[in-house]
C-alpha cells in the first residue's frame, strides 16, 4: 500500500542527500522543495499530502499503477509475443528491482516522484554491461542537464561523498508529463495547492 511517510526523508537513497533540483529545460516552475499559493501558504510535496483530497489522488494512482505487472515479450518469427523471461530484465521488471523493493512499490515510488516533485529517477547498476538493480534516486539527488547543441540529456546525482554525472543510459527517467509542448508546470503541485484551499475552512 502507498505510504507518504516513506516518500520523505526516510525514503532517501543512502548515502544520497536533498539538494536543490535545477536543470537547462526552461522547466523551472517550482523553486526549490516548496511552491506558493494564491494566499502566499508555501506548500511543499510533504504538506500537501496532508490534505485529504490531494493524498487520496496520489494514492489512487499510485496504487492503480502499482497493481499492473510490467512484463517483457519477445516478437516470434511468426509475428506473435510470448513473455521474454530470459530476458535480463525481466526479473527486475517483473518481480524485484532490487534486494529491498518488489516491483510493485517501485513502480508506486517513482509515480509518486513524477507527481510530487516533476520527475522520478532510478539508477541503472550495471555490473559490466549486464544491468543487475534498478535503484530508485531521491528526486532531489538529481539534476538534469541537456545538452544545448543536441539535447541529449545527462543526470548529475549528488551523493554523501560528492557527485557523479550518468548517462541517459545509465537513468530511468519518468518525468509527469510525455510527448507535449504545451506549457505546462514541471509537477502536480500546483493543482494539488488548489486542493487544498478548497479544503480549507479558513480560505
Amino acid at each position: 500500500m502507498f505510504d507518504p511517510g516513506r516518500s520523505g526523508p526516510h525514503m532517501q537513497l543512502w548515502p544520497f542527500r536533498a539538494e536543490r533540483k535545477s536543470t537547462t529545460t526552461g522547466r523551472e516552475a517550482l523553486v526549490d522543495y516548496a511552491v506558493r499559493t494564491s494566499s502566499d501558504i508555501a506548500v511543499s510535496p510533504e504538506r500537501a499530502l496532508r490534505c485529504p483530497a490531494v493524498f487520496a489522488g496520489v494514492r489512487v494512482r499510485c496504487e492503480v499503477l502499482g497493481t499492473l505487472p510490467i512484463v517483457l515479450y519477445k516478437r516470434r518469427n511468426d509475428d506473435g509475443k510470448e513473455r521474454a523471461a530470459d530476458h535480463p530484465l525481466y526479473r527486475l521488471l517483473h518481480d524485484r528491482p532490487n534486494g529491498w523493493t518488489s516491483a510493485a512499490q517501485f513502480v508506486m515510488e517513482l509515480e509518486h516522484d513524477a507527481i510530487m516533485h516533476g520527475a522520478g529517477y532510478a539508477l541503472a547498476n550495471r555490473n559490466g554491461e549486464r544491468i543487475v538493480e534498478l535503484i530508485r534516486l531521491h528526486p532531489h539527488a538529481v539534476t538534469e542537464e541537456i545538452d544545448r547543441a543536441t539535447l541529449e540529456p545527462a543526470y548529475r546525482v549528488t551523493a554523501a561523498g560528492g557527485q557523479r554525472t550518468y548517462s541517459w543510459r545509465d537513468i530511468l527517467h519518468v518525468p509527469t508529463i510525455v510527448g507535449t509542448s504545451m506549457p505546462l508546470p514541471s509537477t502536480a503541485l500546483p493543482s494539488a495547492n488548489a486542493a487544498k484551499r478548497l479544503a480549507s475552512p479558513s480560505q
